[in-house]
């Protein structure tokens, strides 16, 4: 039978089951389910009005084609378009807000890419860095470059006042760089300027 466009089969012992965990969507007064195959989209329907009989449902989706469709994405390096899909790669330094460099767009009904207000490739950042100050010569308190998340390429100089040095290398300074994955060049939670007693001079020294 058939129902507004729709081509209902009866379903009998042998109709295969569907191969992806459902999804509940309402059809017509019925709860249905559904799940994607590679030929569109098949829906197994069991009415409202009795649990005793269903009906298999498959939606025979019109063809899509964007290629004709400009996919402008702010600072992409390369854009691989085919008919319904496209993927989209960043250039380098750049991601999508989710951090990803690469992105599949996919093409409408309409014939127009999927494409939302934040999808371009943004510049990449690194995080807030942690730095205790202490002690130290720079940087100053209210550096820019110690506040908020800054850009790839920013350098940070840790610099330990006179008697004072790093623990870990004995050395006064320290140099931390956002780098282009978006990480600082190393973990500094916990560097800070700690003292060093001044060695006394015996007569060796003289």
């Amino acid at each position: 039978m058939s129902r507004r466009g729709f081509s209902l089969e009866r379903c009998g012992k042998n109709t295969p089951a569907l191969p992806a965990k459902p999804t509940n969507v309402p059809i017509f007064s019925a709860k249905s389910t559904h799940t994607l195959l590679s030929a569109g989209t098949t829906a197994r329907v069991t009415h409202n009005w009795t649990s005793t009989w269903n009906e298999r449902v498959t939606f025979s989706p019109g063809t899509r084609n964007c290629t004709s469709s400009p996919l402008n994405i702010s600072n992409a390096e390369n854009v691989d378009r085919q008919k319904d899909s496209a993927i989209v790669t960043c250039k380098s330094g750049y991601v999508f807000p989710d951090g990803s460099p690469l992105r599949i767009f996919s093409c409408s009904s309409t014939g127009h890419w999927n494409v939302f207000e934040n999808d371009s490739c943004q510049a990449v950042t690194c995080p807030q860095i942690e730095v205790d100050i202490s002690n130290s010569l720079s940087p100053l308190s209210n550096a820019p470059e110690i506040s908020g998340r800054q850009p790839a390429g920013t350098m940070i100089v840790h610099a330990c006042a006179v008697s004072y040095v790093f623990a870990a290398t004995q050395q006064p300074l320290k140099i931390y760089e956002c780098m282009p994955n978006g990480n600082w060049t190393r973990n500094n939670n916990g560097d800070k300027c700690e003292y060093v007693k001044p060695r006394m001079m015996n007569s060796h020294d003289l």
